[in-house]
């Protein structure tokens, strides 16, 4: 269990504050430091290395103010971390909770929701062509998965210019 200790939340801009809440009032008695990277937004701009490096900087972090998780609240960070995530807990000896996770969560959640249903997904172009998503929502067998691409808000949101 995680509690007493610290939890660092990290995410590109104020969309992260959902899972923060969330997790305040999931983890009893958890420490959570909240890290919003609105200096390198947009993620869904950036190529995998440079994001991986973004997250690596938070790793680098997240070892400074001892935390004992990283929850990565972009989902960006999360496709662009995914091939590497296991070496990076390793390397930093911080375990990595990322929106992939979550989301595979939330599908198994709510399977009378997706099956035979028109699904639509809503991430930035990073995101939506990684397909991680799409994986993950196939085995639940929605009957289509549209995609709508909002790298572009997601800066607008990260300035404060659309709440």
């Amino acid at each position: 269990m995680i509690n007493n200790n610290v939890i660092l939340v990290a995410d590109s801009c104020a969309g992260g504050c959902a899972v923060l809440r969330n997790l305040i009032h999931s983890v009893r008695g958890g420490r959570f430091v909240y890290l919003c990277d609105g200096e390198m937004n947009p993620f869904g701009l950036k190529t995998q290395t440079e994001i991986q490096n973004i997250v690596i900087d938070w790793l680098y972090y997240a070892h400074k103010i001892n935390a004992s998780v990283l929850v990565v609240a972009c989902n960006t960070a999360s496709v662009a971390i995914h091939p590497i995530r296991k070496k990076l807990e390793l390397r930093f000896g911080i375990p990595i909770v990322s929106m992939l996770d979550a989301a595979q969560a939330a599908f198994s959640r709510n399977i009378s929701l997706i099956e035979k249903k028109r699904i639509s997904l809503y991430g930035t172009l990073y995101t939506i062509s990684s397909h991680y998503l799409d994986y993950s929502l196939m085995k639940y067998h929605p009957q289509k998965i549209a995609h709508i691409v909002g790298t572009c808000s997601e800066r607008m949101v990260a300035r404060g210019r659309i709440f």
